[in-house]
């Protein structure tokens, strides 16, 4: 197994990271402290928006725009000049994920509701929930998916119609993602639920000591945060085959950008992970290779370029 390494940390926000998103060949980052920042490949940070009043909760893209819910109640819409071209309002509470499916902008919120917006701003449908909070939405398969406080994760046909409640989790569902043709939960209830079409799980994923805040697939592999500080990988026979560490709170949200796992935490900081390839080092046994990764690791944090470090690698085996 070729394991996951912390290449570099992206410093700016001032408050925990809570979401992110790729757009345009830039990342883009939601905080706590109420801005969302765009990073470029280097890991510089090239522009911060300014606007919301409270914390970022969400991010995501649809026609060109980037979209941002926030804890002051609000959508705002940008552009990629990162002026805000619309606010969208209708909420009673903060909002908590964004979602887009069949060419509309779904919105979740602590206020129990699950909107339906176009992309003039207006709310054309507001979805009747269970008297509890809305914390994730995703769409596969002709359906819509939402994620409550109490547990159930719904499911949501064209119509606007809810065909189907699944149960199981016995706290907040945090997050949603599909992978593998299989829908997976995560929830503070520490476990992750993988979900057929029908409905029905199909397998529970247990190792997190606390809630599992976000998932996201990755090169034949699921990928889980949690609130335990860590990110662990998992095969589709649900075995967890490492736990990668560096964050020092809760891991928010995941995203795959040009072959690299970005992690935002409520450390502040985003991380970049990347493959560590053996293959100048044909060969080498277990002993040989632990030594060559610890020095890698070593020489990436001190901040020596790549033939410094492989001079050295050299010099070990």
């Amino acid at each position: 197994m070729i394991p996951l390494c912390d290449i570099s940390t992206l410093n700016g926000h001032s408050y925990g990271v809570l979401c992110s998103t790729i757009w345009n060949n830039h990342l883009y980052s939601g905080s706590h402290d109420k801005t969302i920042r765009k990073w470029d490949e280097t890991g510089s940070c090239v522009a911060i928006f300014n606007g919301h009043t409270k914390a970022v909760n969400c991010l995501t893209i649809w026609n060109n725009y980037l979209y941002s819910g926030s804890r002051d109640y609000t959508i705002r819409k940008r552009d990629e000049a990162g002026e805000c071209v619309a606010i969208f309002k209708g909420h009673t509470d903060e909002v908590n994920c964004l979602t887009v499916w069949n060419n509309h902008l779904y919105s979740g919120s602590y206020d129990e509701a699950v909107c339906k917006w176009n992309e003039t701003g207006e709310c054309v449908v507001i979805f009747q929930s269970p008297d509890e909070s809305v914390w994730c939405l995703t769409g596969w398969n002709n359906h819509l998916y939402s994620g409550f406080a109490n547990g159930t994760i719904r499911k949501w046909n064209e119509n606007d119609e809810c065909v189907a409640t699944l149960r199981g989790h016995t706290g907040n569902v945090w997050c949603l993602t599909v992978w593998n043709n299989y829908l997976y939960s995560g929830c503070s209830d520490d476990t992750i639920r993988k979900w057929d079409e029908n409905g029905s799980c199909i397998a529970t994923l247990h190792g997190h000591t606390g809630s599992v805040r976000c998932l996201t697939g990755w090169n034949n592999y699921l990928y889980s945060g949690s609130s335990d500080y860590t990110i662990r990988k998992w095969t589709e026979a649900g075995e967890c085959v490492a736990i990668f560490k560096g964050h020092i709170d809760e891991v928010n949200c995941l995203t795959v950008w040009n072959n690299h796992l970005y992690s935002g935490s409520h450390d502040r900081t985003i991380r970049k992970w990347g493959e560590f390839q053996y293959r100048n080092y044909h060969g080498l046994d277990d002993e040989q290779k632990k030594e060559v990764l610890i020095w890698e690791l070593v020489g990436r944090r001190l901040g020596l370029k790549k033939d410094v470090r492989l001079l050295v690698m050299r010099q070990l085996i």
